[in-house]
């Protein structure tokens, strides 16, 4: 019997997936997450949700909260919302152990965390703009946005795109671009035994969370050091974008490996 030479090397394997080439420019992705929102469904009641955070937390819809109510952040509910984020993080192919906009956050002092927002029918929420992308996937209802280029924004300069968000859709937002969005749809709930989602008639959902791509890591400290704010939920008061700031995001997005301190 003639001698057997080596095994046949077992084929290569897989590359690791990647994430959808989200660009600079807002879109919605073009992805099925129709499972994920079944999930969603499932392990969060968001009528409740509303109701508990009008009531328990005394979250008002007013100015202050951009005309919206984060009816998951500092609740029971938030691991859940982790736990979902990063099963979206997955179908997308991003990293869920990269901590750049986690670190980001802190220096910002901004939430670092995934969150689900209300919106009640034809609430406008501002323009505003943040230095970090946004990935935003509307549970239910629908929405209008209205959007700018990163630059010297003006609310009457003629918008550079608009999107309707429809439930199901994941839009993405780049660093830096400017957004106003209004509620063009709600999920009625003239049964609910929630008191306040009666008077108000519904709400849109949606879940948000930040991220940055690779390629857009220069992009996101540049657009801060222009002097990108991130309007209300940075500290208030003069010099709140500092040299030092601008230093740690440069560490952060830019240096590699990510700087911790």
């Amino acid at each position: 019997m003639p001698a057997q030479g080596p095994a046949p090397a077992p084929p290569p394997a897989p590359p690791p997936a990647h994430g959808p080439v989200l660009g600079n420019w807002p879109t919605i992705v073009p992805v099925q997450l129709t499972v994920l929102l079944k999930t969603i469904r499932e392990k969060l009641p968001l009528a409740h949700l509303l109701q508990v955070a009008h009531d328990e937390l005394r979250v008002r819809w007013d100015e202050e909260n951009l005309g919206h109510i984060d009816i998951t952040s500092n609740t029971q509910n938030e691991v859940v919302v982790q736990d979902i984020c990063a099963e979206l993080k997955r179908e997308l192919g991003i990293p869920c152990d990269d901590s750049r906009c986690a670190l980001a956050a802190e220096v910002l002092n901004i939430n670092s965390q995934a969150a689900i927002g209300a919106y009640l029918y034809l609430r406008l929420t501002k323009a505003h703009g943040h230095c970090m992308g946004v990935l935003n996937l509307l549970i239910g209802g629908m929405k209008t946005w209205r959007l700018w280029k990163p630059g010297q924004y003006s609310v009457e300069r003629d918008v550079d795109e608009c999107i309707v968000q429809r439930e199901g859709d994941l839009l993405w937002l780049p660093p830096g671009w400017y957004h106003e969005v209004v509620t063009t749809g709600v999920e009625h709930m003239d049964t609910s035994p929630n008191r306040f989602l009666n008077k108000r008639g519904g709400a849109a959902y949606s879940i948000t969370f930040w991220h940055v791509p690779a390629e857009l890591r220069a992009q996101t400290v540049l657009t801060f050091a222009l002097s990108m704010s991130e309007e209300k939920q940075m500290p208030p008061g003069p010099g709140t974008v500092t040299a030092l700031m601008k230093q740690k995001l440069y560490d952060i997005f830019v240096d590699s490996p990510v700087k911790t301190s």
